[in-house]
């Protein structure tokens, strides 16, 4: 689901002692927040997994996507390495896209810091793929063309 307009998501989340992020923590990648229930089960973990073969599933552009989890606590063991944030206005995430409602929704968050789109976590990890390629290449270009290396036009 595309969020209109593309909101700045710094106010929803904090980090996991509880201080708000500073507005730069997701400049320069993208990031594929996911948000978790305080204690991760099974399916959790399931999901966990899928995100990261996505990630791997991006090749040479793998280190350009970063992974993040989100619960209302930020204190929960999910045996993973994963930056984790705590969810500071559920209301707020909400509002960005109905999918948040559910607390095992994606958010992916552009390099400027702005949710972008959501996904349901039923969603298809190869429609995931496919967008997270896509932004990629766009993101690319634009960053080629900021830096004289292709032509406009």
């Amino acid at each position: 689901n595309l969020i209109e307009p593309p909101t700045a998501i710094e106010s929803a989340y904090r980090t996991p002692s509880g201080d708000p992020l500073p507005a730069t923590e997701f400049h320069g990648a993208w990031t594929l927040l996911l948000h978790v229930p305080d204690v991760c089960g099974a399916a959790c973990e399931a999901e966990i997994d899928r995100l990261r073969r996505v990630r791997l599933a991006l090749a040479q552009n793998a280190d350009r996507v970063h992974l993040g989890l989100v619960s209302s606590t930020a204190t929960g063991d999910y045996g993973t390495p994963l930056a984790h944030y705590r969810l500071a206005d559920p209301a707020g995430v909400a509002s960005l896209s109905p999918v948040l409602a559910e607390s095992d929704g994606l958010v992916l968050v552009d390099p400027r810091g702005y949710a972008m789109m959501s996904y349901a976590s039923d969603s298809e990890p190869g429609g995931l793929l496919k967008d997270l390629k896509k932004l990629l290449k766009i993101s690319n270009l634009d960053l080629e063309r900021l830096q004289g290396f292709v032509e406009e036009g």
